[in-house]
């Protein structure tokens, strides 16, 4: 109960500019230790100095805290033992801008794009929601494959690479390269397709 009382008075006694943060906090329930909302209030106000904060409200939350500790109300901690939360941190953190630039093929068929879409909202004829490109990097020409199930995408890629058999007469090696989830830039050619 002393350690809910503690938390509401140093919530009360923020500033507005960590009307946020108290909105946060109050509504996910956060239960935490009086130490453990000291060093989240830290991470904050680390994230606000990088947004150029003019007046340091922790130093009004670490007198208040004195205060609280003189009247009796709060138990006495020490402030140095307060480790900095890394996954709050790392949570605030935002993507730096992408300016990569992916390898390109040197013949035909040397690099090939693919990207499953879908569901789509409406179903075309014969019950295709979902679609499957293959993009050739070098000449840009695409196929494209469609799908009434996410699943047949293994069975799709492999008419692909029989048609390509067919047409070209030789065999390829096939090297698989992932791209992170949330990444559309990493796939450009197959999303500029679709």
């Amino acid at each position: 109960m002393q350690n809910e009382l503690s938390t509401d008075v140093i919530l009360q006694s923020l500033s507005d500019s960590f009307k946020q943060f108290i909105l946060n906090f109050n509504m996910n329930e956060i239960d935490k230790t009086l130490p453990q909302l000291l060093g989240m209030l830290r991470t904050a106000e680390k994230v606000k100095k990088a947004k150029i904060v003019r007046v340091s409200t922790f130093l009004f939350i670490e007198k208040r805290i004195s205060k609280l500790h003189k009247d009796g109300l709060l138990d006495p901690f020490v402030f140095e033992q307060i480790d900095v939360c890394e996954s709050c941190l790392l949570g605030k953190m935002t993507k730096t801008p992408f300016s990569g630039k992916g390898e390109r093929a040197s013949d035909l068929l040397g690099l090939i794009h693919s990207d499953v879409c879908g569901p789509m909202n409406t179903q075309a004829k014969g019950g295709f929601q979902y679609f499957i490109t293959f993009t050739d990097d070098f000449s840009k020409y695409g196929y494209i494959y469609l799908m009434q199930h996410k699943s047949e995408a293994l069975e799709r890629f492999k008419e692909f690479k029989y048609e390509v058999h067919n047409q070209h007469g030789k065999k390829y090696g096939i090297i698989s390269q992932l791209t992170p989830p949330g990444t559309p830039q990493w796939n450009g050619v197959s999303k500029r397709r679709n």
